[in-house]
């Protein structure tokens, strides 16, 4: 094999100042053009079709066929992913139902308002109650019995100063001890001091289970809920409700944070009768923004605790408080509790504003993030005979006082169990990746990894300098060269 010298290869030999010699090569072969390379690239790049599209050995009607092809699957494929884009940014909600099973269930506060708000006996007692009756129970017989007579409605021949109207609402209201007869909680009997004295929307109410922590119940089934036998004590009855014309009780079961809206949400159990209420339990979570409404940190400015019905009566409360400068005996405030002439002038006009101009849609009240709600199953039938013949011997009533006044009640479970309902984000960012990597695999036969290959192969292009002509090596030999 013949040897070759160093000038046979390399430009004539200049020597550096650190004395050694600086060989220059340049390269007698003309670089590949950037289409020969582009060429090349989409030959072996993973997508199906284009690789014939850039095969310059095939005839040119084949050629124009498969980049028709191919322009058609990248005109699909783009479309399909800007509708899982669309999709995505939609950011829709799947929701999950189940059926969970527990040993144990907290059981409801139980909230108990009498249909009749003032007292008769008490009424008599109290100056300017005739007032403070007529506007409960428009229109009003006379409150003292008499029906010649009706109570004037002027406040303002009233002195209203400096009334307790709080101690006032107490002290008309019934009695605990006369509202409940019997208790029987679990088969252990409990009294009227288990009742806790509430403010709600029909005045002063009385609620079971009230103080945290929540009684549990272990068992399902009648005999181990919550047994009242009550007295609605109608010849108390001043006149006719604002809402309704029954005699009886008005219940409700919640949450013990929640606001109870004894009007709206309650039911009602008649003298006479026994009442059996089935309970169920549910709980639904609700997910945040931006998938869902509710919102974790939201606080009202006259409730600890938050609640929709907390909400509602916080937003219809500020209302009257800035028409009317007072505020309801059952809202918390600083504002002075409003009387009888601010409650006839005022607050029933605001009220009756508030409803007609469905102000209450301005209210930012969104769903609580976790709410338990109880549903009730109810069923009844009036006294046996032979059962007002015991109550009648163990009460001291008459038979016609029982069926007038006496109610008895059993909350209970019917099965330790609780229907969840759980909202979850439907579209995750892993659904939707896989989504746009199902479209590059099904119509161009690629992945997105191809995507990154096509960038790869722009940046090399355009910034190493492989898009100029020829390229010069320079040598650096820091010894001696022989011939």
């Amino acid at each position: 094999m013949r040897d070759h010298k160093v000038s046979d290869i390399f430009d004539t030999p200049v020597k550096n100042q650190n004395g050694g010699v600086q060989l220059t090569e340049t390269s007698t072969e003309p670089h590949a053009t950037f289409g020969a390379r582009a060429a090349t690239f989409f030959r072996e790049i993973n997508i199906s079709g284009i690789k014939h599209a850039a095969n310059s050995g095939s005839s040119i009607p084949r050629r124009v066929v498969w980049m028709l092809l191919v322009l058609f699957a990248i005109g699909f494929m783009s479309y399909q992913i800007s509708e899982r884009i669309r999709h995505f940014i939609s950011r829709p909600v799947s929701v999950k139902v189940s059926l969970e099973h527990e040993k144990s269930l907290k059981f409801p506060a139980v909230t108990i308002c009498n249909e009749n708000l003032i007292r008769k006996s008490e009424a008599r007692k109290i100056p300017g109650a005739e007032f403070l009756a007529a506007y409960l129970y428009p229109p009003l017989a006379a409150f003292t019995g008499d029906n010649d007579s009706s109570p004037p409605l002027d406040p303002s021949i009233y002195n209203f100063t400096g009334v307790d109207w709080k101690g006032t609402y107490i002290a008309l209201s019934q009695r605990p001890e006369n509202m409940i007869r019997k208790c029987i909680w679990s088969g252990e009997e409990c009294t009227s001091r288990n009742f806790t004295r509430t403010w709600t929307d029909m005045g002063v109410c009385y609620t079971f289970n009230l103080d945290l922590p929540q009684l549990n119940q272990t068992r399902a089934g009648a005999s181990y809920g919550l047994q009242l036998l009550m007295d609605v004590e109608q010849f108390e009855y001043l006149a006719l409700s604002p809402t309704s014309a029954a005699a009886g009780f008005v219940v409700l079961l919640h949450e013990p944070e929640d606001v109870p809206l004894m009007q709206d949400l309650a039911f009602k159990v008649s003298p006479g009768f026994h009442t059996v209420a089935g309970v169920t339990v549910q709980r639904r979570i609700s997910l945040q923004a931006p998938f869902g409404v509710c919102e974790p940190s939201k606080t009202l400015s006259r409730y600890s605790q938050y609640s929709l019905s907390a909400c509602k009566k916080n937003c219809q409360a500020d209302y009257i408080s800035d028409t009317c400068d007072c505020r309801h005996t059952a809202v918390p405030g600083n504002e002075s509790i409003c009387d009888p002439n601010k409650l006839l002038t005022c607050v029933f006009k605001a009220e009756d504003n508030y409803i007609k101009n469905n102000l209450a849609a301005k209210c930012s009240c969104p769903l609580p993030c976790d709410e338990v709600s109880y549903q009730t199953s109810l069923s009844s039938s009036c006294f046996a005979d032979y059962a007002m013949d015991v109550f009648s011997d163990r009460m001291g009533f008459t038979r016609d006082y029982l069926k007038g006044n006496i109610v008895k009640l059993d909350i209970y479970f019917k099965t330790l169990s609780f229907l969840k309902i759980e909202e979850k984000e439907a579209y995750t960012w892993l659904a939707f990746w896989c989504d746009v990597g199902g479209a590059f695999g099904l119509l161009l036969g690629s992945t997105i990894l191809t995507i990154v290959e096509i960038f790869d192969f722009i940046a090399r292009n355009a910034f190493s300098g492989q898009l100029k002509g020829g390229q010069t090596k320079v040598i650096v030999f820091t010894g001696n060269l022989k011939s």
